[in-house]
């Protein structure tokens, strides 16, 4: 039986993507439009100044916190790696 993937919209914010992300659905993070189409994917390995590399908890030290204060006011389009499109490393 196939698990489904943990989605969250495209105008979610930071707090909704950690919240979706510890809520251990996979190590990827779908991203959808309004229609329910997927658009993009958050992988948190990709995202190291706001997810630690023992999985999906919020990074604690200093300069991942002043990162992450940065990131605030991103929404999960800003944190998406488009459909087509391979994350930087």
């Amino acid at each position: 039986m196939m698990t489904p993937a943990v989605t969250v919209g495209a105008d979610a914010g930071l707090q909704q993507v950690v919240d979706a992300v510890e809520s251990g659905g996979g190590p990827v993070l779908a991203v959808v439009d309004g229609s329910g189409r997927v658009i993009g994917t958050i992988e948190p390995e990709a995202l190291p100044a706001l997810f630690d590399a023992r999985g999906p908890r919020v990074a604690g030290t200093p300069r991942q916190r002043r990162r992450r204060d940065r990131l605030a006011a991103a929404t999960a389009r800003d944190l998406m790696t488009p459909l087509g499109r391979t994350p930087r490393p």
